[in-house]
């Protein structure tokens, strides 16, 4: 199910962009991305043994993606014209780098709850979301 909500709203980022900016969708795709993020640590914590808000909150995360990932690639692509195919190895690269090194905390502080999950998520979530703002304002 998280799977179909990431491809379909993929394809509805592919038909914002038609209307609207790619920062524009990036901004508003990261808001909801971390409110979604929040919501999920906050489920985790109040209520853990809740499966369906925790479903609901991790089909957001996983669905915002859609949104987040390829316009994020393409605000990190813009700024890199000339050394395009660099800049496109360096921002995989990069994902799947930090991919690993969250993916193992996550799993060195398991403790058979979802709350380690939700806790990287919400980590990673403010800290694209700041680096989305500094940017900005670079």
């Amino acid at each position: 199910i998280n799977a179909t909500g990431l491809v379909a709203a993929a394809q509805v980022n592919a038909l914002l962009l038609r209307r609207y900016s790619s920062r524009a969708i990036l901004r508003i795709a990261m808001s909801v991305h971390l409110l979604a993020a929040l919501a999920l640590l906050a489920v985790t914590l109040l209520v853990p043994q809740a499966f369906y808000p925790l479903a609901v909150c991790i089909f957001v995360v996983v669905g915002s993606y859609g949104f987040v990932g390829a316009n994020a690639t393409a605000a990190a692509m813009a700024r890199a014209e000339r050394s395009a195919g660099s800049a496109s190895a360096l921002t995989g690269i990069l994902q799947f780098a930090f991919a690993a090194v969250v993916g193992g905390l996550v799993g060195a502080f398991n403790d058979g709850t979802a709350l380690p999950m939700a806790i990287a998520i919400a980590v990673v979530s403010i800290a694209g979301t700041l680096a989305r703002i500094s940017a900005r304002s670079a």
